[in-house]
This record gives structure tokens, sequence and C-alpha cells, in this order.
């Protein structure tokens, strides 16, 4: 398995935390404009219940439409949630970035707060023919988490 830590060669240095001050500004929720996916953020009390961080995580999902009838038609849908003390980001999950052996691989929640663990996959193609299909991280995140690419 590899692992890399942002940031990478050409991207500028910030803390997740950074980010979230300069876009969160007291809003209950928001979305960080730098970030090319979708996803919403929420701010929620630092001392919050688990019920009141359920309700702001069904909040967040109907901010994104998921659930919506006129939200995507995707059999494989679903989201990826990080909670961090007084907030939370839940970003949809659309599409795998690789299958391998008929399994589905998909973004682990830590890989949209600058963590990336990414695993060596075998070759197949265009790999196989000489052929490079290098994706930054990021290209994987918008890969797997805008809705229309």
């Amino acid at each position: 398995m590899l692992l890399a830590m942002l940031p990478i060669n050409g991207v500028s240095i910030s803390s997740f935390e950074e980010l979230v001050a300069k876009y969160g500004d007291e809003q209950e929720f928001f979305s960080i404009p730098d970030f090319q996916f979708d996803h919403v953020l929420c701010n929620f009390p630092k001392n919050a219940s688990m019920r009141i961080i359920s309700e702001f995580f069904l909040m967040a999902v109907e901010k994104i439409r998921l659930l919506s009838p006129s939200g995507p038609n995707f059999n494989d849908c679903g989201v990826n949630i990080v909670v961090m003390s007084g907030y939370m980001m839940v970003v949809p999950i659309y599409r795998p970035f690789a299958t391998v052996q008929g399994r589905n691989l998909y973004p682990d929640p830590l890989w949209y707060v600058g963590i990336v663990s990414l695993p060596i996959l075998p070759k197949n193609w265009p790999e196989t023919a000489g052929e490079v299909n290098n994706k930054t991280p990021f290209q994987l995140l918008e890969y797997c988490s805008k809705l229309n690419i």
C-alpha cells in the first residue's frame, strides 16, 4: 500500500482546520470552493450529542440531494463521512475509483482531509499496453465524488 500525505507538488499548503475556518464563518452548512468534488460541511456545537450529530448528518445528505427524487440515480451510491470536533464533512460517492477481481474500490474518508492511502493495483488494459493512467489523488476524488464529470 502506498501512503501519501498532502500537500502534493503544485498544491498550496493549508490545514483542513484553516480551510474550515476560512469558509465556515459560523454558517451551519457550507462548502469549500477549492474542493472540486461534491461535498457539504456543517458546523455543530462542540459538545453535541449523537442525536444532534445524526440530525445534522441527515440535513447534510438533503443538502447534497443524495436521497431526493431529483438526485442522482446510481445503484452503488453512498457517502463518506468525516466527523471532527465541531464539524462534519459529508461527501457523496457516485462511482468506484477502481475494480479489482470484481470488487469496487472507493476512497477512504480520510482521503478528503488529506491522508491518502492508495492500494497497489494489478495492471489492466491500457496499462498493460504501455499506456500509463496515473491520476492524482484530487482527480480520483473528483472522479468518485462529483456527479457530472
